[in-house]
């Protein structure tokens, strides 16, 4: 899962969510006077945007961001405002403080931190008139460099070239964000902000206010280890010594408690002093400041995370039946040496007066059979804490102690034995004879004999079935606007996504079409609605070619064909995937055109088949944008040419036999060796 991700959960609910009780929050700026004025005005739980009745925007331009800090942020805001509304530009605000927070907290998208404000001047005229007189009103340094941004100088205002309306294009078996313009769709990258119009950069240079210089840093050979919203991790030669640079950006990676990145790497600096000379954990080599936040430098240790090294010597996963049974005595005698020197580095913090707070997989290190504290910024000096709320679930605690450690410590030994235990005990309350019984069954598997168990029946099969129909029925919300079933976090990637087969409503009923079920009336009217409204976005996957395909098989002949009618006719000739490309869409129309019989639906199907043939798919593994999915979508749309009569089956089956045969071959190395 992505940090991007997180945006998606929240306190107390079970599922993935696309955030709409935020609306109930108070807006972060009341702006009933432009309403008044005849601007139209429309909040949603993220954003509220505001534009002038007669406004009409291009597909694209320069947008301008303003990134407030966080002491001035509402009279910053408020005096952005001012400015663009007199220009009479479009613009977007965040919808509450609460989203504001979410927006900058440490697991927010990179992208969008410091996106407060958000202008859409029209012309090359209005983006520099208006950046001019953002510069007067804006009194204050200004918060977090905004990621693919062009920075206005030091100051709150940045600018980058990108989509004004909401624009989706295919890449890769995947949809993705784009940017129209003259040359057509591309793909708008968001780390990338472009060159500046020439009238953009004659005032920079006039004013002064060009972007400050990057800072030089001593640091070679740099390896990105890891990235959130506050920063990085980065392993390189500082001063042309090994060394780990976690970075904390300004005003960003707010915790539960409003804490920024920086404040957190200042205090694990001090912690990091106080442990100096225990091996408890790394030692300090340097605290840096600069304009855009502070940047930690350490000791960088051996080894690799816990999590890993775990995950390549657990038996049941990669030993064979001639070596199972003594991999698993080994690999007890292992995890109870790596326990053993945990609870030694922890013993030298304790001592130090220092509790971790955050015993974790990943912030455990291990080279062989020893084993390393990192990551101390939950960490309590004294007893003195300054993060909230970014511990990891079932490790982590909100109050770091010796005793809350050792308990984390414990933890780890639970996830040795049985790795789904430490994450299923966050979810809900159950009872002590579970946990009792799924400890039990990871020591058995890791006891001689474990082949001759595996395969048996835990539950039988029919009452498992059974379990997960009563489950998918009890938490269906169809009317609900963000999404009809609980999914997965893909579901909110693009607008069409929570409709989709491949992570959305689309999918539920298809699988339970095909174990025999028949889909509540109320789904069916609810899915024909919701893709009434979304966005054109193909695809048998990720888009809505896949949503007609489940419709005509519902019977929903005409709500369908008013998809398909809607959906883009031309075929790619570049993606030829299952998911979002050409035989994907091939294989729907064709489902379409089996129930339905309409000659343009043929037409639209045979074309998105010539066009797979005409241009051969990149040789690449799976179902979604593999030769394998590509080859079943042909299969499919060769039988309904056979059972319709609409043609010759033969040629295309000839491919899809071609395909599936040229399809690469799995590795069989686990990705962590």
């Amino acid at each position: 899962m992505q940090a991007d991700d997180l945006a998606h959960v929240f306190e107390g609910r079970c599922f993935f969510e696309a955030g709409d009780h935020l609306l109930a929050e108070a807006p972060l700026i009341e702006l009933e006077q432009l309403r008044h004025a005849g601007w139209r005005v429309h909040r949603d739980a993220w954003w509220t945007r505001c534009a002038p009745a007669d406004s009409r925007l291009p597909p694209s331009g320069w947008k301008v961001h303003v990134s407030p800090d966080i002491a001035h942020l509402t009279a910053e805001i408020e005096r952005a405002i001012e400015v663009v509304s007199a220009h009479r530009i479009a613009f977007k605000v965040r919808s509450s403080a609460a989203v504001e927070r979410r927006s900058r907290s440490k697991f927010a998208s990179r992208t969008q931190v410091g996106k407060t404000v958000v202008a859409y001047p029209r012309s090359a005229d209005e983006l520099v008139a208006l950046c001019a007189e953002l510069d007067g009103a804006l009194r204050h340094p200004g918060g977090p460099t905004i990621v693919g941004d062009l920075r206005i100088g030091s100051g709150p205002i940045h600018v980058r070239h990108g989509a004004f309306e909401p624009t989706w294009i295919a890449r890769d078996g995947v949809i993705v964000p784009g940017v129209l313009d003259d040359d057509g769709v591309a793909p708008d990258d968001r780390t990338a902000a472009g060159a500046p119009p020439a009238a953009l950069s004659r005032l920079l240079a006039e004013t002064g206010r060009a972007a400050a210089p990057a800072i030089s840093l001593p640091l070679e050979r740099v390896t990105v280890l890891h990235r959130t919203a506050g920063g990085g991790v980065y392993a390189g030669l500082w001063r042309g010594v090994p060394a780990v640079v976690k970075e904390g950006r300004r005003d960003a990676g707010l915790d539960a408690g409003g804490t920024t990145a920086a404040e957190r790497l200042r205090h694990e600096a001090r912690v990091l002093t106080r442990l100096s000379g225990s091996g408890a954990g790394p030692e300090l080599v340097e605290l840096v400041e600069t304009p855009d936040g502070t940047l930690l430098v350490m000791e960088q240790l051996p080894g690799t995370t816990l999590h890993r090294s775990f995950a390549a010597r657990h038996p049941p996963a990669f030993a064979d039946e001639h070596t199972i049974d003594a991999a698993g005595i080994d690999y007890r005698r292992w995890s109870a040496r790596i326990r053993a020197r945990v609870g030694d580095r922890l013993a030298a913090a304790h001592a130090r007066g220092v509790a971790h707070g955050d015993v974790s997989p990943q912030n455990v290190l291990v080279d062989g059979d020893e084993a390393y504290l990192i990551d101390y910024e939950s960490a309590a000096l004294d007893g003195v804490q300054v993060a909230q709320g970014i511990v990891t679930p079932g490790f982590g605690s909100l109050e770091a102690t010796p005793a809350t450690d050792l308990a984390a410590a414990d933890a780890l030994e639970t996830l040795f034995v049985n790795p789904l235990l430490p994450a299923l005990s966050v979810h809900r309350p159950w009872s002590e004879g579970t946990r009792t019984d799924m400890y039990e069954a990871g020591l058995a598997d890791l006891a001689p004999g474990f082949r001759s168990r595996a395969g048996r029946e835990l539950v039988p099969q029919e009452e498992l079935e059974t379990a997960l129909r009563l489950g998918i029925h009890r938490v269906a919300t169809p009317e609900a606007p963000g999404r009809m079933f609980p999914g997965g976090v893909r579901s909110f990637r693009h607008p069409a996504a929570p409709l989709s087969v491949a992570h959305g409503a689309a999918g539920v009923i298809s699988a339970l079409r095909a174990r025999g079920d028949i889909a509540e009336p109320a789904w069916i009217d609810a899915l024909e609605e919701h893709a009434r409204r979304a966005p054109a976005i193909p695809g048998a996957g990720e888009g809505l070619h896949g949503v007609l395909r489940v419709l005509a098989e519902a019977g929903r002949v005409d709500a369908a064909r008013e998809l398909a009618d809607r959906l883009p006719a031309a075929p790619t000739f570049e993606d030829a995937s299952w998911s979002t490309g050409d035989a994907g869409r091939a294989a729907c129309l064709f489902s379409l055109y089996r129930v339905g019989r309409d000659a343009w639906v043929l037409d639209r199907a045979i074309a998105h088949v010539d066009a797979v043939v005409a241009a051969p798919p990149r040789p690449q593994t799976g179902l979604a944008r593999g030769l394998a999915g590509i080859a079943l979508a042909l299969a499919a749309c060769a039988g309904t040419i056979a059972d319709t009569g609409a043609g010759d089956p033969g040629p295309l089956t000839a491919v899809a036999r071609r395909l599936l045969a040229e399809e690469p071959r799995r590795s069989t190395t686990p990705p962590c060796c």
